[in-house]
């Protein structure tokens, strides 16, 4: 029998009669659900209808009406989010203000792009989850709010444990009363200068051949080999680069390298010098890249386990993808303007294979940490509480010795660390 052809029964066939008969009495409450909610007078009609009106008892007498369709008829506040950052695509986010603006989404968890001319109007309360780094930064995001008129606007600040934060809570006017210092670009560190000049010498020379892909990887451009037998590749990019700076092509670049160096700590170094620098710089990027590189095809190649060898071409793979413009940064040979340019990671020391049986001990929970193996590399959890850290050195038990979730008892393989008497880091 298909479902169109069904009747009602039992609680459904009850809903389904007195469905008409609410419809039609609400609209005598007259309480149409608005972008600003109900006023108080509707609400309390909506409340008064949702007590007294028979057909609502009755429903609610079969356990078919609860509190929460009382809150539901009194058009209670709610509060519908999005992510508002620069990893959202830019095309996203424009629906999203849009949507703020109609009242569609009323809170957006912002990331400090909102401090970089990000327009949005009927923005009433501003929330920082910690104290701005500077008092430019406050103004910039609490300015957000208020904006076009509106006739309040709120701006709350939560101090976390932190120095900062504790100094702005015990002496808030103080910090608010900080003169905003104006920015400035310090010209006296010839390291930094430096990279300006490699980035300004790379880019020369690559729009001279056509431009590159900003999505371009390392690998690509230093010619990373896929074998341990053949780990550098002929006709790379970067060995390209360096023959051209051995060749004195950036004495041509007179006139841009001394509006580039004027005022700074390398003003008097002359084209030539300069050269040499960037030449020398990328010439040690380019042998320390390789010999990571090619100790991971090594490596790779002198497993004596699968696991082992796929883990080592899976790394090797990874280096080579990394973004050129990223790794160059990272590395130090182009400038990174304050971001973040590394992360730590974790390795096992040894491949499972290669390790002896360990003596059992009794578990202690207060100093070792276990994760089951077939968890995370590099990922415990202390105890199996779902808490995950990275630990210096792990090592596996053999099974019997490991369980589930990283605790005792189970017979498959676990890795555990044990710190007598001291934390996971």
């Amino acid at each position: 029998m298909c479902a169109s052809s069904r009747e009602p029964s039992g609680r459904a066939a009850a809903l389904t009669r007195a469905l008409p008969t609410i419809l039609r009495r609400s609209r005598r409450c007259s309480c149409i659900a608005n972008r600003g909610g109900l006023t108080r007078d509707q609400s309390e009609r909506a409340a008064a209808w949702c007590e007294s009106d028979p057909a609502v008892q009755m429903l609610r007498s079969r356990g078919l009406w609860s509190d929460l369709h009382d809150r539901l008829a009194a058009y209670p506040l709610y509060i519908r989010a999005q992510e508002h950052s620069a990893q959202i695509r830019r095309a996203v986010l424009q629906r999203y203000e849009q949507d703020f603006a109609e009242g569609r989404i009323n809170l957006l968890n912002c990331s400090t792009t909102m401090e970089m001319g990000v327009d949005l109007a009927d923005v009433r309360l501003v929330v920082n989850t910690n104290v701005p780094p500077a008092l430019a930064n406050y103004r910039q995001r609490a300015g957000r709010a208020g904006r076009r008129g509106e006739p309040w606007a709120y701006t709350i600040t939560f101090c976390r444990d932190l120095p900062l934060d504790r100094r702005c809570f015990d002496d808030p006017v103080g910090y608010l009363g900080r003169p905003i210092v104006a920015p400035r670009v310090w010209f006296d560190s010839a390291a930094l200068v430096q990279r300006h000049v490699n980035a300004a010498l790379l880019a020369a020379w690559l729009a001279e051949r056509g431009g590159t892909r900003v999505t371009g990887s390392i690998g690509a451009f230093l010619g990373a080999g896929q074998t341990a037998e053949t780990p550098v590749e002929d006709g790379a990019l970067g060995d390209a680069f360096l023959a051209d700076l051995d060749a004195r092509w950036a004495d041509q670049k007179v006139d841009a390298l001394a509006a580039l160096v004027g005022g700074t700590a390398l003003a008097e170094q002359s084209v030539p010098a300069l050269a040499a620098r960037t030449r020398a710089a990328f010439d040690g990027l380019v042998r320390d890249w390789r010999t990571e590189h090619r100790t991971l095809l090594d490596a790779a190649a002198a497993a004596g386990d699968k696991e082992t060898r796929q883990a080592m071409e899976l790394r090797a793979k990874r280096l080579a993808g990394e973004f050129l413009l990223g790794e160059l940064a990272r590395r130090g040979f182009t400038p990174a303007y304050g971001f973040p340019t590394d992360v730590v990671t974790f390795r096992e020391p040894a491949p499972p294979t290669r390790r002896r049986p360990q003596r059992q001990k009794p578990f202690q929970a207060r100093n070792r940490v276990a994760f089951a193996g077939s968890g995370h590399p590099g990922v415990c959890t202390r105890g199996g509480s779902g808490d995950r850290r990275a630990c210096p050195q792990i090592r596996r038990h053999p099974a019997g010795v490991g369980g589930r979730n990283g605790r005792l008892g189970s017979g498959r393989p676990a890795h555990s660390l044990d710190l007598p008497g001291m934390p996971c880091l």
